[in-house]
């Protein structure tokens, strides 16, 4: 019934009326992409391969949400990165929200002492 030479756009139309054929093929053909953007965030494959599938259950569940299937990659990828950054607040490991603040990094550098003053201890 569905042929890899179909479009994005049949497929998902197909997928949306629930047809899990057709959005297993829409997987095949987005998972090296997801799968990039979920490995280059984690460096792990086996944790990056898990983000992923999470990633795609997140779009098959909320692909009745999608306005404009053309925006399918683009959407899919959000859900990826989102899913990473999730991931990363359950770990505890939300390395945006617990950067410091840029006046604490200012005050961190002036009590310090800069590259200057490191230079001058040296020569």
């Amino acid at each position: 019934m569905f042929d890899r030479w179909k479009s994005d756009i049949d497929l998902l139309k197909a997928s949306r009326d629930g047809s899990t054929q057709a959005f297993g093929i829409v997987v095949s053909r987005y998972q090296s992409l997801v799968c990039a953007i979920t490995y280059a965030a984690t460096g792990d494959s086996g944790r990056s391969e898990e983000l992923a599938q999470d990633a795609f259950l997140r779009a098959w569940k909320g692909l009745g949400q999608l306005q404009d299937l053309s925006k399918f990659r683009a959407w899919l990828c959000s859900i990826a990165r989102n899913t990473v950054q999730n991931w990363f607040r359950s770990q505890g490991r939300d390395v945006v929200g617990r950067a410091a603040s840029l006046e604490a990094a200012a005050e961190t550098t002036s009590r310090d002492g800069g590259p200057e003053e490191d230079r001058k201890s040296v020569v």
